[in-house]
């Protein structure tokens, strides 16, 4: 086929605004469909091949209002149809031009132009009416009453619970529910019986809570999952639960569900686009130790902060939460039951509102908030998402797991730039492979992130790095640990691949930095005991990577990388991931110095 552009060069005038250029490689153009999921700091971009073509990778390249093109990681094939990809280090309320470049099986490359608005910082917009309620009953006659624009303000006290079904407002007026400015925090307190709820959202769209202690659900559930809830999101959209104080509350403190089922603008593809912000959420009957297995809850205990299942919709955001004492501190994806749906000739067809019995949780964002105590898993991404993006958190005090992928499909996700500084029994990162050999565990990027491990593996714990990989059957793809820290403060095994069974194929670590006071602490392949240039040999890995038994001397309250740190200038250029780096090349962990 013809090349018809070498090196172009394209120009787009936004009226009234600037003049965008971007240089990219050859190829032709096509109208291939792009599906944009725009947020406040990155932007997620689905791709789907046209019928008769194969694509099989691409890249997009962008630029804003400075001008200057940027290039996007890779975009990822989920399935059998569709690609993904994320653009990070964007600026809220920015518009950007775009050219998504793809290649075929064959090399030939086409090319499409787009454009996308990120999200603006999110703000209250002033009410059309204020409405001021001080006991239950004037609260369900206003919002059974209310209309957009309306902004309900609750005094001081004790209200029972919340229910709102049907109730469909715009962007621009909102219904707004908050506690009376200057008042004390307003109580929203359930009947603690059976899988109630505290407050139930039910097929609504632009609603926002803000201001309240959310207690008392419904009945706490032994085991893994059930019971009561504390904010119940079912089959909704655009929904603001922003500076609450959500708490025991039975099963789930956050339930987001059922999203293919919205019937409000737009159908189910519109669904979601949650956003969660500035909450404490947290159970109070947290115990490191109790009866229970370590995979199920203490009595009385939530199993769940936020649990997102069932077509949970598509774009929420997680951010800037404080969450502790659960089980599971945070699981977006479902959990690995649900992997069950999907295999990787399967096509999800996101946004084919056709097919609205498949799962839609694509572009969901988890960052800045900070997680502590878990009896299992901080964040447990088990389960089906598609372009997951888990940056910046803080992780502290105690956990089984910090991240759990056991299994986690299609991806791609990106977990990016974490500061991990606590207490973990069973690993940074647990895989599970045992699951079918349809469902292959795939496209996972670990990159820039900082794990430091404060206690010491004494055998009967995981190492810093735990490959439990109950049988060999279940293949593994496309798993990246690119740029990290892994740092065993008080020395224990690295890695270990406790399946004790030769793969065919592994996850990948290069330009890692590892350290460790002990010598012979890397696990492979039914090796143990190994020093890290055995295992580079025996493993293939880190040809790239750093190891030293000495601290990785980063700063205690910044983990900047210190003068003299092997962090400094040690990491891989990734394109769309650590553009802005300092020095020679990137530092490797989660914080350029």
């Amino acid at each position: 086929m013809k090349k018809m552009l070498l090196n172009f060069i394209f120009s787009i005038l936004f009226a009234g605004c600037f003049s965008i250029v971007l240089a990219v490689d050859d190829g032709l153009p096509a109208t291939f469909p792009i599906y944009i999921t725009p947020s406040f700091e990155t932007a997620g971009m689905l791709i789907t091949q046209p019928d008769g073509q194969n694509y099989t990778s691409g890249r997009v390249y962008f630029t804003g209002p400075d001008k200057k093109t940027r290039i996007s990681h890779e975009l990822v094939k989920y399935d059998k149809k569709n690609l993904a990809t994320s653009l990070f280090e964007l600026l809220p309320a920015t518009r950007y031009a775009a050219r998504v470049v793809m290649t075929t099986s064959t090399g030939t490359k086409y090319y499409r132009d787009t454009s996308f608005t990120t999200r603006a910082k999110l703000m209250i917009p002033a009410a059309i009416r204020y409405i001021n309620v001080t006991n239950s009953s004037q609260l369900q006659v206003a919002i059974a009453n209310a209309v957009g624009g309306d902004q309900i303000r609750v005094a001081a006290g004790s209200y029972s619970a919340i229910y709102i079904s049907n109730k469909h407002f715009t962007d621009a007026r909102p219904l707004v529910i908050r506690a009376l400015p200057g008042v004390a925090r307003p109580r929203i307190v359930g009947d603690g019986l059976d899988e109630n709820s505290a407050i139930e959202l039910d097929n609504v769209t632009n609603v926002v809570i803000s201001g309240f202690e959310i207690m008392n659900g419904g009945a706490y559930r032994s085991g893994d999952g059930g019971g009561g809830k504390g904010v119940y999101l079912r089959a909704s959209s655009k929904v603001i639960i922003h500076n609450n104080i959500i708490h025991d509350n039975g099963g789930y403190n956050i339930l987001i569900s059922k999203e293919n089922q919205y019937t409000g603008p737009g159908g189910f593809v519109r669904a979601g686009r949650h956003v969660i912000l500035n909450n404490r959420i947290f159970d109070s009957h947290f115990l490191r130790d109790c009866d229970a297995a370590q995979t199920e809850a203490c009595v009385n205990q939530a199993y769940y902060g936020i649990h997102m299942q069932n077509n949970p919709g598509a774009g929420t955001v997680i951010r800037g939460n404080t969450i502790y004492g659960h089980v599971d501190n945070i699981s977006p994806c479902g959990n690995e039951k649900e992997t069950g749906i999907i295999s990787s000739n399967h096509v999800l067809a996101a946004t084919d509102p056709s097919r609205s019995a498949l799962y839609n949780n694509h572009d969901l964002e988890i960052y800045d908030n900070v997680l502590s105590n878990s009896r299992d898993d901080a964040i447990e991404l088990d389960g089906v998402c598609v372009n997951a993006r888990v940056y910046r958190n803080k992780i502290s005090t105690f956990t089984n797991n910090v991240f759990s992928i056991a299994p986690a499909l299609p991806g791609p996700y990106f977990i990016l730039r974490n500061v991990v500084d606590a207490v973990w029994r069973a690993g940074a990162v647990k895989f599970n492979t045992s699951g079918p050999a349809s469902e292959p565990l795939r496209n996972i990027y670990v990159y820039h992130n900082t794990f430091i491990r404060q206690n010491r593996d004494d055998g009967d714990e995981g190492a810093v790095i735990n490959l439990w990989f109950d049988a060999p059957f279940m293949p593994l793809s496309n798993i990246n640990f690119r740029n990290n820290i892994f740092y065993a403060k008080l020395g224990g095994r690295s890695i270990v691949d406790s399946g004790n069974v030769k793969r065919s194929v592994y996850p990948k670590f290069n330009y890692n930095l590892w350290s460790n006071r002990d010598g012979s602490t890397f696990g492979w392949d039914r090796y143990k005991g190994l020093q890290f240039s055995d295992w580079k040999l025996q493993s293939t890995q880190e040809s790239s990577g750093r190891f030293t038994t000495n601290s990785p001397k980063l700063d205690v309250a910044t983990y900047k990388p210190l003068v003299g740190s092997l962090a400094i200038d040690g990491g891989l250029r990734l394109p769309g991931i650590n553009d802005k780096y300092t020095g020679v090349a990137p530092d490797i962990g989660a914080v350029e110095k």
